[in-house]
């Protein structure tokens, strides 16, 4: 059974809006990038050269089989996991190599994980 990660990207107020006839227009904004992003664990190839980019507004989702690397990116964004080896830029191709969770947050990058432990009830 495979599962379904979601990133998310929201608009900043800042961002330029297109104003024209009552269409709103959101400038497309480059929010995080990956230039062949790997990680291993001992010899295990966990993630294996990924390449990405996400955009300010986009919701992507990353689909694959149990153990395919889903998480294990997630994690990297979010400084859960170090990088292996590979480029994170942050706008504007700003480096961006977050040490743990409280780093990443900084960046507004955040992972909601699902646990069942997490909620009470659940």
């Amino acid at each position: 059974m495979g599962y379904v990660i979601f990133l998310y990207t929201k608009y900043e107020h800042e961002d330029r809006i297109s104003r024209g006839k009552g269409l709103r227009l959101m400038e497309k904004r480059l929010f995080l990038k990956t230039r062949q992003l790997t990680k291993r664990f001992g010899d295990v190839l966990a993630v294996d050269h990924v390449d990405m980019e996400l955009y300010t507004g986009e919701i992507r989702g990353l689909i694959g089989e149990n153990g395919s690397g889903k998480s294990t990116i997630s994690s990297m964004i979010s400084g859960i996991h170090t990088v292996t080896s590979g480029e994170m830029y942050f706008e504007n191709d700003r480096p961006y190599r977050p040490v743990s969770p409280a780093d990443a947050k900084k960046e507004r990058i955040a992972m909601i994980v699902q646990e069942t432990g997490t909620i009470d009830h659940l």
